[in-house]
Formats: structure tokens, C-alpha cells, sequence
């Protein structure tokens, strides 16, 4: 009975969020020689549902877990899932550290500073990239968006001040063969109308390439 109780007190300490963006669009597209009226997912925005979960754990600290998943409304494909964000964490003064999958730091930049449709259909950057013949990556950048086995730490707003770091671990690492290995940062000023950010990020395949 005394267990039942304390679970029962942890569980009401709980803040669980149900949360998500549906975003469709209809409209005309035509790519080289053909153009088609069409119905798709993601205009401004990725379509998603997720789940944030926050636990009060006392002395200033707090326990956090997010798992998200795309929609796609057009196809009626995907749903509740790991495919976007997969998280769980602690959180305090001294900031934020998460272990899963997760958007990386430069990714944040890309969005936050440089171009907020980044994911959308209609970014700039994006359309840029692929002008340009540069592989897209989601951002249009030829990097991971996510990292997959990964470690991030997000430090306090300091008047406007901050920054990130994330390293994912290969976890294929084989006989003579390297694992792969991810790392990336960012740092970032953004305080009234002034945003100033610098990511860096670089993404080491198997056998030790470096991408």
C-alpha cells in the first residue's frame, strides 16, 4: 500500500503533453517539363505528433523524455514513433544533457537563424541547394539532421547567450574497421531583434572517412 502510494504521488508530480503540427497543402508543381496539381504533406511545416513528458525530481532538477514522430496527411502514412525525436534527459541550473535520437546543433542553427521553413517545401535554402546540384538533407545542407545514439548537452540562456554540443556514436564499429562518429555545436546570441549563430558539425562514416 505504502508503494502504491508513492507511485501514485510521483505519477501527479508528472506534466505529460500531447502535442503536434499538421501542415498539408494544395496547389500546382511542376519539375522540368511536367507540372501536376497536387496534395502534400509539410508547406510551412513537418507534420508531426508527439509526447513530452516532464518529472519533477526536487532541488531544481527535472526528468524529461520526448518521442515524435512524423505524419505525412496526404498519404496518411506514419504516426506516434522514433522516426523524429527520441529523447530522455535531465535538466537543471547547469542546463540540459539527452541520450537518443535528436536534431543536432548546427540543424538548430539552420532553422532558428538562417531559414525558419528549413523542413518546409517552400525553403529557400533548400531550393538553393538543389539549384545548385548540392545533395539535400532535410535543411539542404549535406549533413545529418538527426543524430542517432547520441549525447547533447544545452547549456542556460545567458542574457541572450547559448549553446550546444552533441556527439553520436557509430556503434558500427567491426573488425579493421572504424565506427562512425558525429560530432557538432553551436553557439548562438539572440536577444530582442538580434540573432547571431555559429554551427559546426562534421559527420565521420564507417572506416573513418571523414563527410
Amino acid at each position: 500500500a505504502v508503494a502504491a502510494l508513492a507511485a501514485s504521488a510521483a505519477f501527479a508530480q508528472s506534466s505529460v503533453t500531447l502535442y503536434g503540427v499538421a501542415d498539408a497543402y494544395f496547389g500546382s508543381e511542376k519539375a522540368g517539363a511536367v507540372s501536376q496539381t497536387v496534395v502534400n504533406d509539410g508547406g510551412l511545416s513537418t507534420s508531426r505528433i508527439g509526447v513530452s513528458v516532464k518529472e519533477d525530481l526536487g532541488a531544481g532538477l527535472s526528468a524529461f523524455a520526448v518521442i515524435e514522430g512524423a505524419v505525412q496527411l496526404d498519404g496518411g502514412a506514419g504516426g506516434l514513433g522514433a522516426n523524429r525525436k527520441s529523447v530522455v534527459g535531465l535538466s537543471g541550473d547547469f542546463g540540459a544533457v539527452s541520450l537518443g535520437r535528436q536534431q543536432t546543433p548546427l540543424q538548430d542553427v539552420v532553422e532558428s537563424t538562417i531559414d525558419a521553413q528549413a523542413t518546409s517545401g517552400f525553403s529557400a535554402l533548400t531550393a538553393a541547394a538543389n539549384r545548385n546540384a548540392v545533395q539535400a538533407a532535410g535543411s539542404g545542407l549535406n549533413a545529418q539532421t538527426r543524430y542517432v545514439n547520441s549525447v547533447r548537452y544545452d547549456s542556460p540562456n545567458f542574457d541572450g547567450f547559448s549553446g550546444a554540443v552533441q556527439v553520436g556514436l557509430g556503434e558500427n564499429k567491426g573488425v579493421g574497421v572504424s565506427a562512425g562518429r558525429n560530432v557538432a555545436f553551436n553557439l548562438a546570441y539572440a536577444n530582442g531583434p538580434v540573432a547571431v549563430a555559429l554551427g559546426h558539425q562534421n559527420d565521420k562514416v564507417v572506416g573513418g572517412a571523414a563527410a
